[in-house]
């Protein structure tokens, strides 16, 4: 039996609350804490994964933000101690130097908002399944 090593929650928010950032820190803390079975479980079993998608953008306008809870040095050298993270991820922000594999997900989600997806444009395996989810009109 294979054991479980993440935790993945993935949020989609469509509309644009002002408080997204600190609303989606709170629920990763959440299943953080849920992990915990008492006093002396202070390293969850899970590493904790939130993925939010804003589809609606935020006032930075940024494709990819990242909440990381690793520790740094005083260079910014992580320690590599602890791996959760919380990735917020904007559709209406995706550009040519969004990173990969993000670019092809993010331009998916937003061409499905407008339930206008030119299929010829998406190649990975997992994003053919995930378009042939999508429902006609």
């Amino acid at each position: 039996m294979q054991k479980i090593k993440n935790r993945v929650i993935v949020e989609i928010q469509h509309d644009n609350h002002p408080d997204h950032y600190g609303r989606f820190l709170h629920y990763h803390c959440v299943a953080l804490l849920e992990q915990a079975e008492n006093y002396k479980h202070y390293r969850p079993d899970l590493t904790v994964y939130t993925i939010v998608v804003l589809t609606s953008g935020d006032k930075h306008k940024t494709d990819v933000a990242v909440i990381d809870f690793d520790p740094k040095n005083r260079q910014g050298k992580k320690l590599n101690e602890i791996h959760h993270k919380v990735i917020y991820l904007a559709a209406k922000y995706v550009n040519e130097t969004t990173p990969e594999p993000y670019q092809e997900w993010l331009r998916v989600i937003n061409e499905s908002l407008t339930e206008n997806i030119d299929e010829s444009n998406y190649h990975r395996p997992e994003l053919q399944r995930t378009i042939d989810c999508v429902p006609r009109i």
